[in-house]
């Protein structure tokens, strides 16, 4: 019993596959090998390097969007820090008051207590 490969892909019995068409009704199951010329390859290499000028134009456009995304992105983000510095800032001042009040009524409780012994 003959396996697959021996059987129809034999180079012995030129039979082997390349691809392309069959090459006619006295060798059924082979294939004919395609002929590469060199205008047929410059085609092939034309089409692709169109295809990855696309892809770099797309590349550049995408960059081009995401810097100016990114510097939008850096300005709002000094925005939100001088913000917080105020706020920072405010909170401080607040927390200074708070201790002014709570000292304010310490000495007076102690003032009280003194007052009454």
């Amino acid at each position: 019993m003959k396996t697959l490969i021996t059987a129809g892909l034999s180079r012995s019995e030129g039979s082997y596959v390349t691809g392309g068409e069959s090459s006619g009704p006295d060798a059924p199951g082979t294939m004919e090998r395609t002929k590469w010329t060199d205008d047929m390859l410059d085609q092939r290499f034309a089409s692709m390097d169109e295809k990855f000028d696309l892809v770099f134009s797309e590349l550049r456009l995408l960059r081009e969007e995401m810097h100016v995304g990114f510097a939008a992105l850096r300005s709002e983000m000094a925005q939100m820090r001088s913000e917080m510095a105020a706020v920072r800032t405010d909170m401080v001042g607040f927390h200074r008051q708070v201790l002014y009040v709570v000292l304010t009524l310490w000495v007076g409780l102690i003032a009280l207590f003194a007052a009454q012994l």
